[in-house]
């Protein structure tokens, strides 16, 4: 095996993503960076390529992000949706017992968990995970 580009390893987890159950939590669907329509209002899940490190043993970090449209609570201000976000903290997780470990070994990179994306009334489900490979 040779080394892959940051390119190639967000493509492998985007494959790995599509083979799992997420699809089924969310009413989105699941894109790569960069690819997802702007001012969507859906639960989409979006695969990155954070960071990594080349060598025999490659190592790195991706994430998968499933944004969640916030709740007008009835005064005209947007909040978490709480209800939603949750469930897919849950789904998450099972999405991660779900991965293919034949090339990757995955590990948690974080605790699953809720962040803001203030610009979008949205928030995001972040799960970060760990990565590594043998390239030789």
């Amino acid at each position: 095996m040779m080394e892959k580009t940051a390119g190639q390893i967000e493509g492998d987890l985007f494959k790995a993503i599509k083979s799992t159950s997420l699809q089924t939590y969310i009413n989105g669907s699941i894109y790569r960076k960069g690819l997802r329509p702007l001012n969507s209002v859906k639960e989409d899940a979006v695969v990155y390529f954070v960071d990594g490190i080349p060598g025999q043993r490659q190592k790195g970090n991706v994430e998968v992000n499933v944004f969640v449209p916030d709740k007008d609570n009835g005064t005209g201000t947007y909040t978490q949706d709480l209800t939603r976000t949750t469930a897919i903290e849950a789904a998450l997780a099972n999405t991660f017992t779900q991965l293919p470990t034949t090339e990757y070994d995955w590990k948690l990179g974080d605790t699953i968990r809720t962040y803001e994306d203030k610009d979008s009334h949205q928030h995001f489900v972040c799960l970060s995970l760990d990565y590594s490979r043998i390239t030789f």
